[in-house]
């Protein structure tokens, strides 16, 4: 009897904290093999570009596997949206793929992505899926206007404002953050390079990097489909931080407050949860 109640308990668990902010995407819930890359963020922004559509259906990226031509010719596909049963061999057709055979080198993603257009010098290196990640990032920014995206405002976040819409039917949150003079609408399924996937944590924190894209759904409006945030002010170049220690203390004050807040309630929903499938199995038991 307590193994089915510890069973039904981590089910109810897993429920009830999965229902809190279940549809931004970060590290910890985009893949399940993120824990010790150093590219998390680069691995999190060729995902938000669409490059990982017809990826690995496990949820895994495999960041320290060797990158094959055929896998760098599927990134291809999903990020130009190419349509048909073998997209990869669609990509070698148009001429930006030599061959889906063997590993991928440096110049083969400068040929794919950057018609070969990059001034290299480690052209015949070979790259893991993460170096594959990083290359991008680095040089990837024609890639972002042509993917329909927009680069939006960065700073610090000075608030975070959570609205109950209807979508579908359906109830939903709706995120307004306010950066600067400017605010911007989270995307229904945005990817975001933080620690937390609960928006209200970022309060406070620092966006350095933003993508928006139309909305298709909501009156063409662009929302934010890529966040970077860090805990701590980036210091520009030539330039030293302003932030004070005693600012970036009461920051992380409020981020432990409010964690800790949301860790109170979801245990006490699972206290509760328990207690009534307890009672139930008792009042059973004694029919």
């Amino acid at each position: 009897m307590w193994k089915k109640i510890v069973s039904i308990c981590a089910v109810l668990f897993i429920l009830i904290t999965s229902q809190v902010h279940a549809h931004v995407m970060n590290a910890d819930n985009a893949y399940n093999d993120l824990n010790y890359t150093e590219a998390k963020g680069e691995i999190l922004f060729i995902t938000a570009l669409g490059m990982t559509n017809n990826q690995d259906e496990t949820a895994t990226f495999r960041p320290n596997d060797k990158l094959t031509m055929k896998e760098l010719a599927e990134f291809l596909a999903a990020y130009y949206h190419l349509e048909g049963e073998n997209t990869a061999q669609q990509a070698v057709e148009d001429g930006r793929i030599s061959s889906l055979e063997g590993n991928a080198t440096v110049a083969d993603v400068n040929e794919a992505f950057f018609a070969g257009e990059l001034a290299i010098e480690n052209g015949s290196e070979g790259l893991t899926r993460e170096a594959f990640a990083k290359f991008i990032s680095e040089h990837g920014g024609s890639l972002i206007e042509e993917a329909g995206f927009t680069e939006g405002p960065v700073g610090l976040v000075e608030a975070v404002e959570q609205k109950e819409i209807s979508v579908d039917g359906k109830d939903t949150h709706q995120y307004h953050i306010q950066i600067g003079n400017e605010t911007i609408t989270l995307a229904a399924h945005p990817y975001v390079d933080a620690s937390s996937v609960d928006p209200t944590i970022w309060e406070g924190m620092y966006v350095t990097t933003s993508l928006l894209m139309e909305d298709h759904h909501d009156n063409g409006e662009e929302v934010a489909q890529f966040l970077s945030i860090s805990e701590d002010q980036p210091v520009v170049e030539g330039e030293t931080s302003s932030i004070h220690e005693e600012s970036k203390t009461e920051a992380a004050e409020v981020v432990v407050e409010k964690d800790e807040h949301h860790a109170n309630w979801l245990f006490i929903g699972l206290v509760v949860v328990v207690v009534l499938i307890v009672v139930g199995l008792y009042m059973k038991k004694r029919k």
